[in-house]
């Protein structure tokens, strides 16, 4: 065994494709350091290797540019000397999907072969992003990384290497870098001086380093030492054969290596005993000065770039990517490269400065462009499927058509539940009644039938005449949009029908859901509007109440993208004080709503001025507005709130108090629910960085006592902080306006106030034991995939189809990741799914038709050397450890 003492040189840069500059700005630097690079390479046999930042992206970046360069790129990639990927971009963890997170991967891998790697450089580097999800390491090994190289987000280990463990067991050994440093810290610590400054004198550094050395030896027990000098957007350092030299001269007895920072991970394997392990996420502010901080608000900067983030990430993952692969099933294949391109377009909007809206206007400009790329992409094909699936148009339309409602179910278990659709009904609609009988209001006259002929209720929500309907391409006509609300069965991963009859009878449903002028309630929830605006929810299966929700609670904000921040003299206005005007907008048989309409008072903006910072007393009108729904048989309250935010330098947040004991509270992320202490650990205030209420989540958070009753708050858009407090109420916050000023290196910009109307959609969910975190997921798919559905006419003759599955997921506690068509192999499908639970689970898979091939593969869809797979027919099952993701390759 080798137990030599070693030092590991590590070449690097760190590169932001935009932040305190945009794209455009940065790449004017980036052709530059890449000039000098491949400069170096040609010119300097002695520098071994560079790493590009664990990025692909900079490659294409820069070969824009100097197309002219690229061959000359591709040989140092392929020999070696310069390292790419595994990223394509450089992440943040807290604000994505995981399987956006595994589709980076992916793309880096794919990019990095393109430039001639033989593959993506295999190690983990992540060493800015804010914070670390638990299955980070679990992600890595699913693509043969087994070593990671981290910053923020762990400081107090007594070494810089460590286990890092998920909670399903995968491990990586973790270069942490110094408790007291940075990345490139060598090159922080004994390079860089202060701009404009005449550089350092070659001995001047052989000084430095020598103190460096001192400092660096010791920080580790283990004679396993790494230097680095990639700093942020730093050019290669062309003396960097001169500082290896003054590093060998310092430490005669130390083998010193010009490396791949894998060679040091490699090494470290022999230690593996004598490492400490770490599980789970890596989410601790900075406790020393010159620790790198763990900025833990950037999940809350402008919510508008994390709302449309997450619309495109379940439109590309929940509709799109099954679409595409269930079409391909059939027989009728889609062009995927449409699907490539809008991820590509959405994983450019993923480095860590750029979805964490922490970075100037013009950033958060460029990257409105992208999502509607990405969203725009996913609409047409969407588009597409559904007018190809559904019912053909029907020229020469008579009095006798009928209408066909098809729905689309992309998710992979049947769903039954109550939908609002708009149907389009031809402007002539043959039958129409009005309420009263002498004709105020025309209303047509039909019956919705399932497709066995039953027929099912339904109440009118609203109606639009004379709507211009596009049909596909530029054909368009002329209806009359009836929005209606019934129940209907969604069968899972498939196509269901419902059929339009126009009727020369009544078609009144008058019973309806249970309600009054402050109340409604169904079989399992009783929601009561309290005078002030709020609601009290009584959970009718397991007496519990939930009183005082939907409280709004602003506060001052001179904070900027990274940190929130109160000012000291702040005002914090609470929304539950005062009246409100309470609106019944919808009651009928399936469903009621009520609108509740806040209107509070709140300070304009902060006033900065030399005497100090403190929000003005100059006020606003500040308007919220409820849309507070329930459903019947449903276990859970819906709300759609709107707020008009016309107010500068703020926080709002929504109160959640769930009355529920117990020292800890959940949240989701991805792959993983999180356990978290439910207030602070106050040593922390004599820290740097003190840690914070506020931290990470994926929309889901909640509180239960030891029976498993409590409460839960689901969100499928925007919303990824959360805080915890262990006051009377045990109450939960949601963060939902950051509204600030500050962006780096400017005086103050617009565009992080978000001003204007938001829209945020919600579920409040009471617990018991049987309700999982992966129901909560099911609930937050739900909502993101939304309705998807077509009408059109057919013949009065026709028959209704009956309902079709592509596919099916079951287990206890199984959730989908995605299902989609392999990237590398023709006919071939992948399904990527995972346990959410800390128990074993067996998995089915079920297809309509039969299987011939099913194997596992890792996440980068390599065929695994073992298969747990069983096979029967139609249907693949596997047993799938507690948190563990499972990729599997199915071919028919």
């Amino acid at each position: 065994m080798d137990k030599k003492k070693k030092i590991f040189y590590f070449s690097s840069t760190h590169w932001d494709r935009e932040w305190y500059q945009s794209f455009q700005g940065f790449r004017y630097r980036l052709v530059k350091v890449m000039d000098g690079i491949l400069d170096a390479m040609k010119n300097q046999e002695d520098f071994k290797i560079f790493h590009l930042d664990g990025q692909s992206i900079v490659l294409e970046d820069y070969a824009e540019i100097k197309p002219k360069n690229a061959q000359e790129l591709t040989e140092y990639i392929k020999n070696g000397r310069i390292k790419v990927g595994p990223w394509y971009v450089m992440p943040d963890e807290f604000n994505l999907s995981g399987e956006s997170l595994i589709r980076n991967l992916m793309l880096g891998h794919e990019v990095s072969k393109k430039w001639g790697a033989e593959s993506a450089w295999k190690f983990g580097y992540i060493c800015d992003i804010f914070g670390h999800i638990a299955q980070m390491p679990q992600i890595f090994t699913g693509f043969d990384i087994n070593h990671s190289y981290q910053c923020r987000g762990y400081h107090t280990c007594s070494t810089p290497y460590f286990i890092w463990k998920s909670p399903d067991g995968s491990e990586v050994i973790n270069i942490h870098i110094s408790n007291n440093g940075a990345y490139g810290e060598y090159a922080r610590r004994v390079l860089e001086r202060p701009f404009g400054e005449e550089p350092y004198t070659l001995d001047e550094i052989k000084d430095r380093t020598k103190a460096y050395m001192d400092y660096l030896l010791t920080t580790s027990e283990l004679p396993v030492y790494i230097v680095s000098d990639g700093i942020d957007h730093s050019p290669l350092h062309t003396d960097t054969g001169k500082y290896i030299e003054f590093i060998k001269e310092i430490l005669p007895d130390f083998e010193v290596y010009h490396c791949d920072l894998r060679d040091a991970g490699v090494y470290l394997e022999q230690y593996r005993d004598e490492l400490p392990v770490v599980e789970g996420e890596l989410n601790i502010s900075a406790k020393w000065f010159d620790s790198m901080q763990l900025i833990p608000n950037t999940v809350s900067s402008y919510y508008t770039i994390k709302k449309a983030n997450d619309i495109c990430q379940n439109k590309l993952e929940k509709i799109v990517e099954p679409m595409v692969a269930f079409s391909a099933m059939s027989g009728n294949p889609m062009e995927r490269e449409y699907v490539k391109v809008a991820y590509k377009h959405l994983i450019q909007n993923h480095p860590h400065d750029s979805i964490c809206g922490c970075s100037i206007d013009r950033v958060h400009k460029d990257m409105e462009y992208r999502f509607s790329q990405t969203e725009e992409l996913c609409d047409e094909l969407l588009a597409d499927y559904m007018y190809s699936e559904a019912r053909p148009y029907l020229n020469g339309k008579d009095k006798d058509t009928h209408g066909i409602l098809t729905l689309f179910n992309p998710l992979p278990y049947d769903i039954d539940r109550v939908i609002t659709v708009d149907i389009n009904m031809k402007a002539d609609y043959p039958e129409q009644f009005a309420e009263p009988l002498c004709g105020y209001e025309l209303i047509n006259n039909f019956r919705i039938c399932d497709y066995e002929g039953n027929e099912i209720p339904y109440q009118v929500v609203d109606i639009k005449r004379g709507m211009t309907r596009r049909i596909i391409e530029h054909h368009c006509e002329t209806v009359d949009v009836h929005r209606v609300t019934f129940k209907a069965h969604l069968p899972a991963s498939g196509m269901c029908e419902y059929r339009i009859v126009p009727s020369k009878e009544f078609t009144r449903y008058l019973s309806h859901l249970n309600s009054g002028v402050d109340y409604m309630e169904n079989s399992k929830i009783r929601v009561k509007i309290n005078p002030n605006g709020t609601l009290c929810i009584y959970d009718k299966l397991n007496d519990r109440t939930y009183d005082n929700q939907l409280c709004l609670v602003d506060d001052g904000e001179i904070g900027d993208g990274w940190s929130h921040c109160n000012p000291r003299n702040d005002r914090a206005v609470m929304s539950a004080f005062g009246g409100c005007n309470v609106e019944k907008i919808e009651s009928g048989c399936s469903r009621c709503v009520f609108r509740i309409t806040k209107k509070f008072m709140v300070p304009e903006k902060m006033e900065f001025s030399a005497t100090g910072k403190t929000r003005s007393d100059a006020y606003k009108e500040y308007t919220a507005v409820f849309e507070v729904g329930l459903n019947e048989d449903a276990e859970y309250v819906d709300v759609k709130l709107t707020v008009d935010n016309n107010v500068c330098d703020h926080r709002l947040r929504l109160a959640v108090p769930t009355y529920t004991e117990g020292d800890k509270y959940f949240a989701g992320q991805a792959f993983y629910c999180c356990e978290r202490n439910v207030d602070i650990d106050y040593s922390t205030q004599n820290w740097y960085e003190p840690e914070v209420h506020e931290k990470a989540m994926n929309g889901i958070m909640g509180k239960r006592r030891a029976d498993g009753t409590g409460l839960a708050f689901v969100s499928a858009e925007g919303l990824h902080e959360c805080a915890s407090f262990d006051d009377d109420y045990k109450t939960l916050y949601a963060t939902l306006i950051r509204s600030f000023k500050k962006t780096v290196t400017t005086n103050g910009e617009v565009g992080g106030q978000i001003q204007g109307e938001h829209e945020f959609n919600f579920r409040l969910v009471p617990l018991n034991s049987d309700i999982s975190y992966a129901d909560l997921v099911r609930q937050q798919d739900i909502m993101g995939v939304g309705l998807i559905s077509a009408y059109a006419e057919v013949e009065a003759d026709s028959k209704t189809k009956a309902p079709v599955s592509s596919f099916k997921l079951s287990g206890d506690d199984i959730l989908l990741s995605v299902i989609k068509c392999a990237e590398r192999e023709d006919n071939a499908y992948i399904v990527r799914m995972f346990n959410a639970s800390d128990k074993d689970s067996v998995a089915t898979l079920e297809f309509a038709d039969s299987v011939k091939e099913a194997v596992e593969t890792n996440m980068n869809e390599e065929v695994l050397a073992y298969n747990n797979t069983e096979l029967d027919g139609n249907k693949v099952k596997l047993n799938i450890a507690p948190w563990h993701i499972s990729t599997v390759m199915v071919k028919f």
